[in-house]
């Protein structure tokens, strides 16, 4: 099934995202809004925005500072002449990617953990192992 955006949201540029981001945290007279207020009152999905711009850390981090900003613009131009190229690039840097999951399946890693008293990245990284022993048994 392929999903497609409504032709009003294709295209949507990240200030718009933003702007629409501070609205509905606005309306509930919040400084920022969870996952489930935004999907509630938000124009876009709740999914779009952290894949838009990588994480919820980064989506606060912007909302914030371009509250900041009130109304600036960015300039025409930035010297980058002092600019040091590779200052934190790191060779065989290993990227930790976000992984999605479904409501579903989160809500039942979520019981887990909480049943076990742990964080629900260690019961995914616990449950992922013991598929990739059964997988490899198969083999």
């Amino acid at each position: 099934m392929k999903f497609v955006l409504e032709p009003n949201n294709r295209g949507a540029s990240d200030q718009i995202m933003l702007d629409d981001l501070r609205k509905v945290a606005r309306n509930l007279g919040k400084d920022f809004v969870t996952k489930d207020e935004y999907e509630q009152d938000g124009r876009f999905s709740s999914f779009t925005i952290p894949f838009a711009f990588g994480s919820s850390q980064v989506v606060r981090q912007r909302a914030v500072k371009c509250a900041n900003m009130k109304g600036e613009t960015m300039r025409k131009e930035y010297d980058f002449s002092q600019g040091e190229r590779g200052k934190f690039y790191k060779r065989g840097a290993k990227l930790n990617l976000p992984v999605y999951l479904d409501s579903d399946v989160r809500e039942f890693v979520e019981k887990i953990a909480e049943d076990k008293q742990s964080d629900v990245s260690t019961v995914v990284n616990q449950l992922l192992k013991s598929d990739k022993k059964l997988a490899d048994a198969m083999q």
